[in-house]
């Protein structure tokens, strides 16, 4: 068929009704022509125009070829082109050492390189690299401390970590997009990366922004946090980002186990709420067979039963944290008495760490201008602290507000109501 006659056809065969997708015709052909592309695309646009149309769509194979030779061309040398960089591309993973190893060493070699590792996160700039699907623009940073995991919550170039930077774009390789097999070979990415991988924050801004910035599924999966605090944590912006983030992560329980999962209409608050745990008197006084498997959860002026059975524990991510002690002309904010092994006596920003039961994962550090210093009575207040977070005993006490109310001792207040059975 001829291109006069194929154009013919259409024209006539749109009655006055559609001239509008004459119009919309002509605008794919005119892009067709400035911006050649293959056929198959080409083709699903008109197809989807003419509304699979076979009486419209007869010909038009022989008529785009008839009437663009050069953009035909064109896309026929772009086709080649691509076809022989994959060829290349393919020959070269072929001849790889590494893709030439047996399966499991690769593993193990992915297991070394993409996991385990710490990343400082910062804040992006225009232009600048980023990660993570709703966490907003941030950068990633390869961390150069010698102990890797095992290092100080120390900010970038102190201490430690003296020769970190989050300065410029992000410098952490993502091995995913070297090539195609690697991409199949490396885990999933988006709950691998949190879930293998410690994220260090020089703020807590930062922290905040980040950490509540990520979907649900990437949040809860974190299994390393290391905290860079500043020496002024009791001010109330600060003191307000270190609550919302110890009362999210101080909850070993799933969210959704708990009716908690987070919908897209929720207040982002509610995510930094404390989650309590209690026994209703009703069920002392009506129902005490029912008290051992059902109890009350609540968050903020709510609560609502849920099965013991039902919860699916996920635990608490390991806390490294470093505070930054004050030096001569500083305003100190906390002074010696914040470090007392009393902790019924214990500054107010302290009181969220109370929060962790049956916990074994915190590391507590003092950090200067030069790096990690100590006193006797900080370290005597972390041995005190430790020794709290890993007393009390399995079940739902587990959570520091099971009596209901922020900061209690739930063992006292359990016990006061059932007795020691």
């Amino acid at each position: 068929m001829e291109s006069f006659d194929y154009r013919q056809k259409v024209q006539e065969h749109l009655d006055d009704q559609r001239w509008n997708i004459a119009d919309e015709f002509d605008e794919i052909l005119c892009d067709y022509e400035s911006n050649p592309r293959p056929f198959q695309e080409v083709h699903a646009q008109v197809s989807r125009l003419f509304n699979q149309d076979p009486e419209l769509l007869s010909g038009f194979q022989e008529f785009l070829l008839d009437t663009y030779p050069a953009q035909n061309a064109q896309v026929l040398a772009d086709q080649a082109e691509r076809h022989e960089a994959h060829r290349g591309a393919c020959e070269r993973q072929s001849n790889s050492p590494l893709l030439n190893l047996p399966r499991e060493i690769r593993d193990k070699i992915w297991a070394e390189v993409a996991l385990g590792n710490v990343v400082h996160v910062s804040p992006s700039r225009a232009g600048w690299s980023f990660w993570g699907r709703k966490a907003g623009k941030f950068c990633f940073h390869v961390c150069r401390a010698e102990k890797g995991a095992g290092s100080s919550a120390c900010p970038p170039g102190v201490g430690d970590h003296a020769n970190c930077s989050i300065t410029g774009p992000s410098n952490y390789p993502d091995i995913r997009l070297t090539c195609k097999q690697f991409l199949l070979e490396l885990p999933d990415a988006e709950t691998t990366f949190s879930s293998q991988t410690a994220f260090q924050f020089a703020d807590l801004k930062t922290a905040d922004a980040f950490l509540f910035g990520l979907s649900e599924p990437q949040r809860s999966s974190i299994t390393h946090l290391k905290l860079a605090l500043p020496h002024n944590i009791a001010s109330s912006e600060n003191f307000e980002l270190w609550n919302g983030i110890l009362n999210y992560f101080s909850n070993p329980w799933e969210r959704k186990s708990l009716h908690m999962d987070p919908k897209p209409e929720d207040k982002p608050a509610m995510l930094r709420e404390p989650i309590y745990f209690y026994y209703s008197r009703c069920y002392y006084e009506n129902n005490t067979e029912r008290m051992y498997k059902r109890y009350q959860v609540g968050r903020g002026g709510w609560s609502w039963d849920v099965g013991i059975s039902d919860l699916k524990y996920k635990g608490e991510p390991k806390l490294d944290l470093a505070m930054q002690v004050v030096t001569s002309g500083q305003v100190e904010d906390t002074d010696a008495a914040t470090w007392t092994a009393d902790l019924d006596s214990v500054a107010n920003w302290c009181r969220p760490l109370l929060q962790f039961r049956q916990y074994d994962g915190l590391t507590f550090h003092l950090y200067n201008d030069e790096g990690l210093t100590s006193t006797p009575e900080f370290e005597a207040f972390v041995a005190a602290l430790k020794e709290h977070m890993v007393e009390p005993v399995i079940g739902p006490r587990k959570c520091m507000f099971f009596a209901g109310g922020a900061y209690e001792d739930g063992d006292e207040s359990y016990f006061a109501l059932v007795g020691d059975h």
